[in-house]
């Protein structure tokens, strides 16, 4: 899938995204983004609608441990089948169920070697041993905006 690096790069496109985290309070969505492309985008949209199943926690506590923290195995506990200590998930979900729109194909379709739209990474960054950043976002949007 190409990507707008110029455009999610952009200082101004940058700033833009920036703005919308000075806030004192969460926001109850985020809108996607919309950088400028240098090049052709011959995809479809993906209209597959979004699935509320996807969380994240990022956590210190006060001795200095860190979690970060995504489960995104959908509809909540994911197939809802508990084997040997595990959920097993239900991911499928996070790809297009239609190849094409309008004779243009749909970028997150499914096929071999495609990771799920939502791959996130939970992220605990240290420093010197000590966490200085704990990180992370829920799921993945199924607009193929950025």
């Amino acid at each position: 899938m190409p990507v707008p690096v110029g455009g999610l790069t952009d200082p101004g496109y940058l700033a833009e995204r920036a703005d919308l985290l000075r806030r004192d309070d969460a926001l109850p969505e985020v809108p996607a983004g919309a950088p400028e492309w240098d090049h052709a985008l011959l995809w479809a949209p993906d209209t597959d609608p979004e699935r509320p199943a996807t969380s994240h926690i990022s956590i210190v506590d006060a001795d200095g441990n860190a979690l970060s923290m995504t489960t995104t195995i959908e509809s909540g506990f994911g197939a809802r089948l508990f084997v040997r200590g595990f959920l097993l998930n239900n991911e499928l979900t996070d790809f297009s169920f239609r190849s094409h729109e309008g004779g243009w194909p749909i970028a997150n379709r499914v096929e071999p070697g495609k990771r799920p739209r939502s791959s996130m990474a939970p992220t605990v960054v240290l420093r010197d041993g000590a966490p200085v950043l704990v990180t992370g976002s829920p799921g993945g949007c199924a607009d193929h905006r950025l």
